[in-house]
């Protein structure tokens, strides 16, 4: 997470997720830590076989994933951390060893020259499935909502905050000169690359 404060509410939203779901979606596991009371930075389940599963949250700090283990790492609002480089570089060699593991990189756009930027855009050559959710996926909202927070937003900020399409997301955050709807609709246009090269 970006910082502590962030890390103890994602921990605090898994805890809620677990307390109110179905004994069916627990799959017979039991919680082992916390003993009592709401967790603070770690979830353990027991499963029926005996295997331990935790569910930890850590700041993004220059050390965070240095010699961890762990079968899913997510690492949320990646495009704000201040050490991104230094985490994901960290958690590489932990997913590495087993095809089983996954890397979840889930984030708003922060503009361009950012390690979240490099790995949207070079996600094919990374071998990495990137999925776009733009704010019209949002069952609540129609038209006329889009209508009304865009009497509120400037444009700027109404693609930062509600993109439709990746490129608007990017564009929104980092500041543009041209019309940001227009190039969003050019970028869902495109035709095959061909050719492509470094100059």
């Amino acid at each position: 997470s970006i910082n502590e404060t962030e890390a103890i509410k994602l921990i605090g939203r898994a805890w809620d997720l677990w307390e109110n779901s179905p004994d069916h979606l627990r799959f017979g596991a039991k919680v082992i830590k916390p003993e009592r009371g709401r967790p603070s930075s770690q979830i353990q389940w027991e499963s029926p076989d005996g295997r331990i599963s935790s569910l930890i949250a850590m700041p993004s700090t220059p050390r965070a994933g240095h010699g961890e283990t762990a079968g899913v790492v997510l690492l949320d609002e990646f495009g704000r951390h201040q050490w991104a480089d230094e985490t994901y570089k960290a958690f590489i060699p932990v997913m590495a060893d087993s095809t089983e593991t996954q890397l979840l990189i889930v984030s708003t756009a922060n503009g361009y020259g950012n390690l979240f930027y490099e790995l949207w855009t070079g996600a094919a050559d990374r071998d990495i499935s990137a999925v776009f959710l733009g704010a019209d996926k949002h069952p609540g909202r129609d038209e006329a909502w889009f209508a009304r927070m865009r009497k509120r937003l400037k444009p700027a900020d109404m693609s930062e905050q509600y993109p439709l399409n990746a490129a608007e997301a990017f564009m929104g955050t980092a500041g543009c000169w041209f019309d940001v709807e227009a190039l969003g609709r050019y970028a869902e246009r495109h035709r095959q690359t061909l050719y492509r090269g470094r100059f």
